[in-house]
């Protein structure tokens, strides 16, 4: 029960670091837009980036800590992530486009976990065993 629970809340501080880091990139993102220093047609390349990047620094997070393997960690994480991105989506959207744009993130946020699933995995060092002398 105790392991479980543990890696539920280290789940939840990946998806809440993939969150903010998300936010935050795409408050700057809307303010270069505004200023007009990225140009309109460079915007979304910028948002799949960013949301690329999140998802793969919040799973990694909780990939290195859980005590499953660093790929369903991630994977985990990762679905949480895509589930909450669809929800907000369906909140201020009755649809998701999901070949334009809104499949495009979600593929993204996809390749970021994959990513970071793939990076995470720890290497398994083994001890090299003594040789006995004279036998």
């Amino acid at each position: 029960m105790k392991k479980s629970r543990s890696c539920a809340l280290i789940s939840v501080k990946g998806v809440l670091l993939s969150i903010v880091l998300y936010v935050g990139i795409q408050t700057l993102l809307a303010l270069l837009a505004v200023k007009s220093v990225l140009p309109a047609d460079r915007l979304f390349p910028c948002q799949a980036a960013s949301c690329a990047a999140s998802v793969f620094l919040g799973s990694l997070f909780a990939a290195r800590r859980m005590p499953m393997g660093s790929f369903p960690a991630s994977m985990m994480t990762t679905g949480i992530f895509i589930l909450f991105q669809i929800i907000i989506g369906l909140c201020f959207a009755a649809k998701i486009a999901w070949t334009g744009e809104g499949g495009g993130l979600l593929l993204a946020a996809a390749a970021g976990g994959v990513l970071a699933g793939v990076a995470g995995s720890k290497t398994v060092r083994r001890k090299k065993k003594r040789s006995k002398r004279g036998k």
